[in-house]
């Protein structure tokens, strides 16, 4: 199918969009939210504290409060010591509810860009880069005030059933944690027994207007190279996407061809 660059460029931004509020919900592990009960949500990294390190394939859905889907999304994941990176072709991102062409000048327009976001919550800071442009912004770490001090959460796990996820056998445990301050927030884990306990999925938001659920595959317990949590030496710091986009991006065809090394999206290669 062919685009004009008036609907290529619609996509692309909504293909940003969507992916930095996807990939970064996935990767602070919260639904977040306007409303203060919603934003009492645990981070993966509540609950697995700074003794772990993985890296998987992640697949997460995020529904509404009918349960209907809002978006989903792939994403390669890497854990060490409460920080996270997810990585995730823009085009495996899929709203719901855009209409054909949307869809359509999304796929063509997302396989460009990976999006990779990387947390790190002891600076409170959250960087978000485009690998394509070697371009990056940073930005605060959302924290409500019960997350903000400097003792760890007590964590209170229970376990409810056993199910199996991905041909793991699990634990299925509600984990409750309790911050400094005396408020608490629960996620849902599976943990694979076959895999030192280690998650296979999560779930939190279950009871509010928006719940994520992950599923982990192809889990390596190998510790990752630390520098996947850094900001790569030549990358340029912009103050947003719009930034990136306007000055690496570019505006026009010959612009985007220019400075991808690419044709524009909606014309052939």
């Amino acid at each position: 199918m062919k685009l004009n660059m008036t609907t290529a460029r619609i996509g692309l931004a909504a293909c940003l969009m969507f992916g930095w509020l996807a990939v970064s919900a996935f990767a602070q592990g919260s639904a977040g939210g306007p409303n203060q009960s919603e934003s009492m949500i645990p981070r993966l990294s509540d609950v697995l504290g700074k003794g772990k390190a993985f890296s998987a394939k992640a697949h997460m859905t995020m529904t509404d409060g009918t349960g209907k889907e809002v978006f989903v999304t792939d994403s390669n994941y890497a854990y060490l010591d409460g920080n996270v990176r997810s990585e995730s072709d823009l085009s495996n991102i899929s709203p719901r509810g855009s209409s054909p062409a949307q869809a359509a000048a999304q796929k063509q327009t997302g396989r460009y860009f990976a999006f990779v976001l990387i947390t790190i919550p002891d600076r409170h800071l959250i960087y978000t880069l485009m690998p394509a442009v070697k371009a990056y912004f940073e930005g605060p770490f959302p924290q409500t005030p019960d997350q903000t001090g400097t003792e760890p959460p007590k964590v209170e796990r229970t376990e409810i059933g056993t199910e199996t996820i991905d041909g793991h056998p699990c634990a299925k445990c509600k984990m409750v944690v309790t911050w400094a301050n005396g408020s608490s927030g629960t996620m849902m884990v599976w943990e694979a027994t076959d895999l030192d306990h280690y998650p296979v999925q999560t779930q939190v938001g279950t009871g509010t207007a928006r719940v994520i659920t992950t599923t982990f595959h192809d889990i390596d317990r190998t510790k990752p190279d630390p520098s996947l949590f850094e900001v790569p030496a030549g990358y340029t710091r912009y103050n947003n996407m719009q930034e990136i986009m306007t000055n690496r991006v570019g505006n026009t065809p010959s612009e985007i061809e220019r400075n991808l090394g690419i044709p524009p999206p909606g014309r052939s290669q």
